[in-house]
Order: C-alpha cells, then sequence, then structure tokens
C-alpha cells in the first residue's frame, strides 16, 4: 500500500521519488521487485520503520531506521555476499554448508533471558536433535542429545545455593522424578563459616528411580568430603516424595553459606 501524498518527494541529488508502502509485517529479502533504493517501508503490526539500502545479488537489504525492533547488523548469510536481516517473524534462519564465524576481538554471542525467560539452541543432525535450553528460573542448561526411542532422556546442570544456621538437614536442591523415570546425580558442593573460619568441599554420585510410586533410591550416596575441623558438617543426598534430594548440613548456632553445581541424567522408557 503507498502513502498518501505528493509523489514528488525528491531528497537532494536524487534521481527518482522515494516511494513508501505500509504492511502488516517487516520486509524480506525477497521483496525487491519494484522497489528502487531509498524506498521506505513501515511494518504497522510493530511501528518499525525500513528502508531499503541495497539489491545487489538479487536480494533486497531492508535496514531498520527507527521503530520497536532492532537492526541487524553484519550478519552475512552462507554464501558471504550480501548481510541479511529478520524476516516477518524476527527470526533468523541460515541455511548452508560453511557454518557461522565471528570474525574480530569481540567473537561474544549474548543472550539476555533475564526476568526468568526459557532460551533454547537447537540442531537437526540426521536422526538426532541437540539442544541446549537455558532456564533462568531455576538456573539451569538442559543438554537434549537424543530422540529417537529416548525422547525425554535430558543431560542437566544446575547451580543452587543455601544458608544453614544450625546442625539440621537441609535440602539445597531436588530433582523431581516423573514416573517410569531413573536419574543419576553428580554433585560438587563448596561450603564454609560466614566468617570463612572453616570450609567443607566434597562431591556426590546418587541414583534413584520411580515406578508407580515414589522416588525410590538405588542405593546410598557415594560420598567424597574434605573439611578442616567443623565435625558436624556434611553432605548427603536422599529421596522424598517424587523427588531426589541434595542435602547440607552445617553447626549448632552457626551460619554456614554452601554453592552446589550438579548434573544429572534423566532415562525414559525406549518407546
Amino acid at each position: 500500500m503507498f502513502f498518501p501524498g505528493s509523489p514528488l518527494n525528491y531528497p537532494p541529488n536524487s534521481l527518482s521519488p522515494i516511494n513508501r508502502y505500509e504492511a502488516t509485517r517487516a520486509p524480506l529479502t525477497t521483496d525487491i521487485k519494484n522497489f528502487q533504493i531509498g524506498d521506505e517501508w513501515l511494518d504497522t503490526s510493530s511501528d518499525d520503520w525500513w528502508k531499503l539500502v541495497s539489491k545487489a545479488n538479487n536480494s533486497a537489504l531492508w535496514c531498520l531506521m527507527c521503530g520497536t525492533g532492532t537492526a541487524a547488523e553484519e550478519i552475512l548469510p552462507d554464501s558471504g555476499t550480501s548481510p541479511v536481516v529478520p524476516n516477518a517473524s524476527n527470526q533468523f534462519i541460515f541455511t548452508g554448508n560453511n557454518g557461522i564465524t565471528t570474525i574480530g576481538g569481540l567473537n561474544t554471542v549474548t543472550w539476555d533471558l533475564t526476568g526468568n525467560y526459557i532460551g533454547s539452541w537447537t540442531f537437526n543432525c540426521m536422526d538426532n536433535e541437540l539442544a541446549w535450553t537455558w532456564d533462568c528460573s531455576v538456573g539451569c542448561t538442559l543438554f537434549k542429545g537424543i530422540a529417537m526411542g529416548f525422547a525425554g532422556s535430558e543431560w542437566t546442570t544446575c547451580q543452587a545455593g543455601a544458608q544453614t544456621l544450625d546442625a539440621t538437614p537441609t535440602q539445597i536442591a531436588a530433582i523431581t522424578l516423573s514416573d517410569l523415570r531413573a536419574t543419576m546425580v553428580q554433585a560438587n558442593f563448596v561450603g564454609a563459616r560466614s566468617d570463612h573460619s572453616a570450609a567443607l568441599a566434597g562431591d556426590l554420585t546418587y541414583g534413584a528411580r520411580r515406578a508407580g510410586g515414589g522416588a525410590v533410591e538405588m542405593s546410598p550416596p557415594v560420598t567424597n568430603i574434605m573439611d578442616d575441623g567443623a565435625a558436624s558438617v556434611n553432605i548427603d543426598a536422599d529421596v522424598s516424595g517424587n523427588d531426589l534430594r541434595l542435602l547440607v548440613t552445617g553447626e549448632a548456632a552457626t551460619t554456614w553459606n554452601w554453592v552446589v553445581t550438579y548434573k544429572y541424567q534423566i532415562l525414559n522408557t525406549n518407546a
């Protein structure tokens, strides 16, 4: 749709007027026919304003001038011939065999997932789908590597923290088992008095399963503990209801701070 108004809209040194269009989507690289360099496009669904700056290699390069979206900068397709811009869904889709390479001193790709968002990166590899998922609400990264017959058998890495004020076993993290699942967890702990006059470092391995009832442990956890004088402190694991729990125990009337990084493999039925 053309905007109403005078067609004689000539900028300085221009050989033709600027044509202005509006649509309920962003322009695409394929929006090239009947467009000229300098033409403008208003996406009325997002109030984003675009300008056509290149038609090289029969591909339209539309640059975002202003609006609610963000501009795409210095992103090259597989052929390396011209920049690309997001599609109507504000997505980049790369097709080719040469991969994606960052060049320069700032080779960092950043996802801003603040606000308890979940982000993911998925690769379709022949018969398997490789996917990494970041869950900001629980501080975990999930790796999904088996798609054929073992869907739901993910490998997950998480971090958690807790503070203890006495010698009571305290849950620092938990893994909820769905029915007909088994899991193995490996956890690395560090704990210290608030003044760091004593500390503990250790790790444990633990397994549990669930088949119709609650979670059942396979055997007591295997632990390896190093500490320097606080006899009551401990790390442990157990099951409660449908949960596998990671536990820490501090000292009576003493503040201890704890962190744990743990990773666990889920096994789902091969069906």
